[in-house]
């Protein structure tokens, strides 16, 4: 099968499927192996760097709905939902930053020195790329909730935004 070429020399009693999460990356090993540990340090870079970026913006996000003048027509269990959202986004920030930044480290010191690093890195940059995406999905949500706290009193500003907001992320 495809899966045994694309991991020959890997000892596991049972291959992955190709249809598992893990097989998005396996075209990297069909790259050269310089290519493919430049290109593997460069990916954990990208993931701690934008780890801490997003951060940046789940905190603006959550400090914007937060400022909201009055708490007429704000619910509390919305209110509630909006700050649980919102640390977990927060949570997905820090740790793809301080998981992107690991490994990172990790593929600068080991890299060079192992042929199988890519293939043992496989379930890490799965990891990181899951967190990339559930912080993408909670800031989502959480922007459409901060809409909605922030303009709710104010129907007409609250509609554009929430458009504006689900359009933005449908484009993406």
């Amino acid at each position: 099968t495809l899966s045994r070429f694309l991991l020959r020399g890997v000892d596991v009693p049972r291959m992955e499927s190709m249809r598992d999460i893990n097989s998005a990356w396996y075209p990297l090993a069909l790259e050269n192996t310089d290519v493919r540990n430049e290109r593997l340090i460069m990916i954990f870079e990208a993931y701690g760097l934008f780890g801490v970026l997003f951060s940046n913006i789940t905190w603006i996000n959550y400090e914007w709905a937060l400022s909201t003048e009055s708490d007429e027509g704000v619910n509390d269990n919305l209110w509630r939902a909006f700050e649980l959202i919102m640390c977990l986004a927060l949570a997905c920030n820090l740790y793809l930053a301080l998981y992107g930044a690991s490994f990172w480290i990790t593929s600068i010191i080991a890299n060079s020195g192992d042929g199988d690093y890519f293939l043992q890195s496989v379930t890490a940059l799965t990891f990181c790329q899951q967190l990339l995406g559930a912080t993408v999905v909670l800031n989502a949500i959480g922007n459409c909730m901060g809409v909605y706290i922030k303009l709710s009193p104010h129907w007409i500003e609250t509609g554009i935004g929430l458009a504006a907001a689900v359009i933005l992320y449908g484009v993406g």
